[in-house]
């Protein structure tokens, strides 16, 4: 009966999204900041309401945020259920792929939710992407950034790619490294043999996957809110990178069996 209603329910949390987003959506084309900043405690409400009827129960531990404070804030990447579970804790917009915003569905959910997006495969844009982060974090926004440039099977934390650590620097703005671990699947360790359940990775299709997800009873994880990275404007890009990137790997809980 609970998964029933789990499935029924969820097609309103959709409309509901698209309900009172879209017709604020031309204020996008006008400030994407200002919108953007409107959206964001909507965002964060619709996914703790979302992650609450899928029996996602999250464990919060680590750095306390003040009131105010914005920051560039990075993390490992496993799942789309990833983006809910910061949007949670942390009103902020985010910075996905191309590959994200072309695919269907999804890709409109990102839209709405005033995601920044790049193009990780050609270059040529990435200056224009980088000042579009820049002034996101002037404008007083969290960004969250995926510096692994893709969602990952759990195994290792990928190596960081650098190029949007520049918009920290360039602004001074502080990074803020976040460790995500899922760690039960109805009420199961999470292995390799149950993993692709929920996280999300390689050639997956996402309407199938997430239908599977659907059907999960419940699902643990763990957000530790590491202290923020300093003085990023008197840091070189890849000693920032790799300081983060070594910060979440320490408290990354790898699968191995």
């Amino acid at each position: 009966m609970v998964r029933f209603l789990k499935i029924a329910i969820t097609p309103f949390l959709f409309l509901l999204y698209f309900v009172v987003l879209t017709p604020f959506y031309p204020l996008f084309l006008i400030n994407p900041f200002k919108y953007r900043k409107m959206a964001t405690p909507f965002l964060s409400s619709i996914s703790y309401i979302a992650l609450r009827i899928w029996g996602l129960r999250i464990n919060k531990t680590g750095h306390q945020i003040k009131k105010g404070e914005n920051f560039l804030i990075v993390g490992n990447h496993l799942s789309y259920l990833d983006v809910l579970i910061y949007a949670t804790m942390y009103p902020c917009c985010f910075v996905t792929s191309v590959e994200v915003r072309d695919t269907f569905f999804l890709g409109h959910l990102c839209k709405l939710g005033g995601c920044v997006f790049v193009e990780r495969r050609n270059r040529k844009g990435l200056r224009g992407e980088i000042k579009e982060i820049e002034d996101a974090l002037a404008y007083g926004l969290n960004v969250i950034v995926f510096p692994e440039a893709t969602s990952t099977n759990g195994e290792s934390v990928l190596r960081f790619k650098r190029p949007l650590f520049q918009s920290a620097i360039t602004v001074g703005k502080d990074v803020l490294p976040v460790v995500l671990n899922y760690t039960k699947i109805n009420n199961k360790g999470l292995s390799i043999e149950n993993r692709d359940l929920l996280f999300w990775y390689g050639d997956m299709e996402f309407a199938p996957h997430f239908w599977k997800f659907l059907n999960l009873d419940s699902i643990r994880c763990e957000v530790k809110t590491l202290p923020p990275i300093t003085d990023t404007d008197s840091r070189e890009i890849t000693d920032l990178s790799e300081t983060a990137h070594a910060l979440i790997e320490k408290d990354f809980n790898a699968i191995t069996s």
